[in-house]
């Protein structure tokens, strides 16, 4: 079989093997970008959202660096996951564009963008 590590071009390429924690759940709008993805949830808080995310990111090998009070960046062997922390749905909605009406308030968001 080839040995040749394949390019990562999608985020499901750069997460692959990721069991997503905290019940996050994707979100599906009408368009899809295979470089960006928002889960939500509501079975618990964003420390503890946030915590599980990080910790699910360092056991897929990933080094985590902080690039804000709610986000990082994790990265692997060429590749670069912007991660990002949300609990305010309204200002998703403004920032996220069109999520659904249909999320409930008290959400966490977690937006993942392959760079």
């Amino acid at each position: 079989p080839d040995a040749t590590p394949r390019p990562i071009s999608t985020l499901a390429d750069a997460l692959e093997g990721i069991h997503m924690p905290a019940d996050l759940t994707p979100l599906v709008g009408d368009r899809i970008d295979p470089r960006r993805t928002v889960f939500t949830t509501t079975t618990m808080p964003q420390d503890a959202v946030g915590a599980a995310v990080a910790s699910e990111l360092e056991r897929l090998d990933f080094a985590l660096r902080p690039t804000g009070s709610e986000s990082i960046t994790a990265t692997r062997a060429g590749v670069a996951i912007e991660v990002h922390l949300v609990t305010n749905p309204g200002a998703t909605r403004a920032d996220l564009a069109r999520l659904p009406s249909t999320v409930p308030d008290g959400s966490v968001f977690v937006e993942f963008v392959l760079r």
